[in-house]
C-alpha cells in the first residue's frame, strides 16, 4: 500500500478513460473554438468600464443607477450588468435604462 517511488507523495495517479477525451483528439470545446453566437442585442456582462460608460453624479433623481435596470441590488451601492466595479445607486451613465414597475416610494 505504498506510494509508488516515481510520483511526489501526495499525488495520485489519473485514471485514463476507456475513449479518447476532446483534449486528447486535439479538438478544442465549442465555447472556446470561437465563442458561442451572438445576436444583435445580446447584452455584454460588465464590458465597460466607467470612463468608457461616462460614469458620473446623476444631475436628476430620475435618472440615478437605482432606478437602472442593469443595477443590482437596486440600493444605495450595488453592482451593474454592463459597467465594471462597485456602483453607486445615486450615479448614472450613458447607458441608462429606466427599471419597470418603479414606485418612487421604493426610491427616493
Amino acid at each position: 500500500m505504498g506510494i509508488a517511488p516515481d510520483r511526489p507523495k501526495g499525488t495520485a495517479k489519473r485514471r485514463r478513460l476507456p475513449f479518447a477525451t476532446r483534449s486528447e483528439a486535439g479538438e478544442a470545446h465549442p465555447t472556446t473554438r470561437g465563442g458561442l453566437p451572438r445576436r444583435p442585442d445580446d447584452v455584454r456582462i460588465w464590458e465597460l468600464s466607467k470612463t468608457q460608460a461616462n460614469y458620473r453624479p446623476a444631475p436628476k433623481r430620475e435618472v440615478r443607477c437605482a432606478r437602472c435596470e442593469y443595477m443590482f441590488p437596486p440600493l444605495g451601492v450595488g453592482g451593474c450588468r454592463l459597467v465594471r466595479g462597485p456602483i453607486r445607486g445615486t450615479a448614472t451613465c450613458d447607458h441608462f435604462t429606466p427599471r419597470r414597475g418603479l414606485r418612487d416610494a421604493l426610491f427616493p
